[in-house]
């Protein structure tokens, strides 16, 4: 299985680990492909490490951390997990009001500030990727504003 749960909502993959777990005490083996940590202590038995293509390491899940694993991953010793980081929010740089795409998203709106990093994220689906083609002028918009920080319009469009 090769990142199974990358398109799943919090259900299916509760579904998805009870199957695998009654097959497995039938027996049944798996091949688990994932970046998710979690589902790998959760999930497997062993684990092999590859880094840049290449084998890096084996090691038995009862017999190993996630700090070392980690460290066959990347091939050195890492800090801290999440080390605590500090950013300065600034103005407005971006903002988005209403933005529509019929049929795949509507009233989208949002305001970036300096010094932020923003996301947008949502299943399969959702038109997470329709926003960004929107938004990067791949695809047109019904309806779109978009200011700058000396509140500008760069754009108000109706397009169909």
């Amino acid at each position: 299985m090769d990142e199974p749960t990358a398109a799943l909502t919090d259900r299916e993959i509760e579904t998805l680990f009870k199957t695998i777990r009654e097959l497995q005490k039938k027996g049944v083996s798996f091949i688990y492909i994932s970046h998710r940590m979690e589902e790998i202590f959760s999930l497997c038995d062993r684990i092999t490490v590859l880094r840049d293509g290449e084998f890096a390491g084996v090691k038995y899940i009862k017999d190993t951390s996630f700090e070392e694993i980690v460290q066959l991953m990347v091939g050195r010793e890492l800090g801290e997990r999440f080390p605590e980081r500090h950013a300065e929010i600034g103005e407005v740089k971006l903002a988005v009001k209403g933005l529509t795409r019929k049929g795949c998203f509507e009233n989208v709106s949002f305001e970036l500030r300096e010094g932020e990093v923003l996301s947008i994220a949502g299943l399969m689906g959702a038109g997470r990727t329709e926003v960004a083609q929107v938004l990067f002028g791949y695809k047109k918009a019904i309806s779109l504003q978009i200011t700058r920080p000396a509140g500008k319009w760069l754009a108000n469009t109706c397009c169909h």
